[in-house]
């Protein structure tokens, strides 16, 4: 299993690979506290380009591009386990940064520009 782009102890963020181009965002499980609520762990799909696009969007309009890019995953990360969107954020900027790094590491060319 290759490395996650990025991750830390409430989100992984990594390569889906049943499709091709789109990322998955694990909100990570949170076990019940003393005075908090317990959480299992939820996967969400980011569809192809929108990882590059939310990371290349300033905050706060990366915010309604998150929503956009997969609405659930906004509301309970934001809602439910009180994630500010900088924090979601902070998190696909590094994982776009990881993945362009593996990018020029590989010598693959983009055809595309």
């Amino acid at each position: 299993m290759e490395k996650p782009l990025y991750e830390n102890s409430r989100i992984r963020i990594e390569y889906d690979l049943n499709h091709i181009g789109d990322h998955l965002l694990y909100l990570k499980k949170v076990e019940k506290g003393k005075d908090s609520d317990s959480y299992p762990e939820r996967v969400y799909r980011i569809p192809v380009g929108c990882l590059q696009d939310i990371a290349t969007t300033p905050m706060p309009q990366a915010e309604m591009k998150m929503a956009f890019a997969n609405e659930e995953m906004f509301l309970e990360a934001k809602i439910v386990r009180g994630l500010h969107g900088e924090v979601l954020h902070s998190a696909i900027v590094q994982g776009y940064k990881e993945e362009e790094k593996r990018y020029r590491l590989s010598g693959l060319v983009d055809y595309n520009i």
